[in-house]
């Protein structure tokens, strides 16, 4: 065995403290490598949470308008069905009554008719037809007097609460996503619910600030003028019915009215007078938006024409045949080919215009000759004499008009997407649990690596999209876009800019972040 030199000894030693020096720091840069990225992690999951709340609370915002606008056209429809009704009801009460409310027949035609009819071998057909039309068109129209004008009101009750919930809402969204930057609000508190440390850094209430103003442009209240109005009433006028559109038609029961027995030739050689072959009602009637659309008016007419039928023989050396010559029926006016005035009714809601059944200033494309479902066009006679006498009094006094809504600001892109909402959250460097903060690599062990700015700093973005179900993506063969008039909007995390995330890393290299 050979003994060791005396200056060899506790070298071994050496190498082992300097092993276990290398070996304590590689594990403390571990754990600080693990401590730092588990922090940023958990402090990026935060900032996703936040963010993504910030788009559900715009999405919420913009569908709760879209609902509110949907409602609002709904019950502008609904009202003017109520309008026609009163106005349908009563000249259909007038058509089967001498009178009725306070619209009295100008000739008193019914009874002519049903005297005519009476007369007739079929009188006992049709007789007793137009005494049940004459019973049941009072009751609808006594039934209506009742109905149109409390639902008519309570329509616009709650069209003026929506449009002032719609406006309330959005401004409480707005100051919401404004409180985090003052540590307070829903976004704040749901920061906090996920890092108890996590602050919005001094460049990040820089970015926050930028983004509420552009959230705040993008949508805006529109029907204090003409133009807004009028958006609102395109879409109200686009959902009317074919009856507030245009009710006209010929009456099929119990007008027009046949005389089979008229068509019949009397036998050789009598001769036969009908006291009428046929009797029929052109009756034509509609709705307008009219008074810069702050009134609703509604008027139905009708003529009625008719004819009786004269039989004779015609005798010849070679044959005989019947004729037939048709004869006025004997009312007062006689009814013929020609048309006579038989029936006129209006009804309206909202504040009394200069013309409020005229054949202009009525929205769309309802006018001249074709207002109030083609009235003036085919029934000038009967139109003109109620636009004389006007639409009477309001079925309810309870009508504001078309109101304030929310929708968005650009109108003439042809698609967008609602702004990018940025949050650059960060904490302080020294409430990541290191072996610096637990106190266990002092002095010449003490790691030297930090954060810069001493500050730990992650970034998110989120955005509301319009999402149409892609089987509703079409509408009238048109594509629909982002709009307040649809509850298609939902958050989504985004990409954050470039040009943000870069002014982000290069205010916190400078000690601003």
């Amino acid at each position: 065995m050979i003994p060791r030199e005396r200056g060899e000894q506790g070298q071994a030693a050496v190498f082992a403290a300097l092993f276990l020096v290398a070996v304590v720091v590689s594990v403390a840069l571990l754990y600080n490598s693990g401590r730092l990225t588990l922090t940023k992690t958990h402090l990026q999951n935060a900032a996703d949470s936040t963010a993504y709340s910030g788009a559900l609370l715009l999405s919420r915002d913009y569908n709760f308008s879209a609902y509110a606008n949907r409602a609002m056209v709904a019950n502008q429809v609904a009202i003017a069905q109520m309008v026609g009704l009163r106005s349908w009801s009563r000249y259909y009460c007038t058509l089967y009554n001498d009178q009725c409310g306070n619209q009295n027949n100008p000739h008193g035609m019914p009874s002519q008719i049903r005297q005519v009819v009476g007369e007739t071998k079929i009188g006992k057909v049709y007789g007793p037809t137009l005494k049940a039309y004459a019973l049941n068109s009072k009751a609808i129209f006594t039934e209506n007097q009742i109905l149109d004008g409390p639902i008519a009101a309570l329509s616009n009750t709650i069209n003026t609460t929506l449009s002032g919930a719609s406006g309330v809402y959005h401004a409480g969204i707005l100051a919401e996503m404004g409180a985090l930057a003052t540590q307070s609000g829903i976004l704040w508190r749901i920061l906090q619910d996920n890092d108890p440390k996590a602050q919005v850094s001094t460049y990040g209430k820089v970015i926050l600030a930028d983004d509420l103003q552009s959230i705040t442009g993008f949508t805006r209240t529109y029907g204090q003028n003409y133009s807004g109005k009028k958006r609102f009433a395109t879409v109200v006028t686009s959902g009317l019915d074919g009856f507030s559109r245009s009710r006209g038609s010929s009456e099929t029961l119990p007008y027009p009215l046949y005389n089979p027995a008229a068509f019949i030739p009397p036998p050789y050689p009598q001769f036969k007078y009908h006291a009428f072959a046929q009797i029929w009602v052109t009756y034509t009637g509609g709705t307008e938006l009219k008074n810069n659309f702050q009134s609703w008016n509604a008027m139905d007419v009708a003529t009625i024409s008719g004819y009786a039928d004269f039989w004779f023989w015609v005798v010849t050396p070679w044959f005989s045949f019947p004729v037939m010559i048709p004869l006025p029926v004997e009312t007062n006016p006689s009814l013929f080919f020609n048309s006579v005035d038989m029936a006129h009714a209006a009804a309206g809601i909202g504040p009394a215009g200069s013309d409020p059944l005229g054949q202009s200033n009525n929205f769309g494309y309802e006018t001249g000759s074709s207002s109030y479902g083609g009235s003036y066009g085919t029934n000038p006679g009967p139109a003109n004499a109620q636009r004389s006498a006007g639409p009477g009094t309001a079925i309810t006094t309870g009508y504001s008009g078309l109101l304030p809504y929310q929708a968005v600001s650009n109108t003439t892109a042809s698609d967008f997407q609602a702004p990018i909402f940025t949050l650059v959250i960060d904490r302080p460097q020294n409430t990541v649990m290191t072996t610096t903060q637990i106190g266990v690599d002092k002095g010449a062990a003490a790691l030297p690596g930090k954060e810069a700015g001493n500050q730990v700093e992650v970034i998110a973005s989120a955005q509301s999209h319009f999402v149409r179900p892609r089987q509703f993506r079409f509408l009238s063969n048109r594509v629909v876009y982002g709009n307040l008039f649809n509850p298609y909007w939902e958050p989504h995390l985004v990409s954050t800019p470039s040009t943000v995330s870069d002014a982000a890393v290069a205010a916190q290299m400078a000690g601003h972040g």
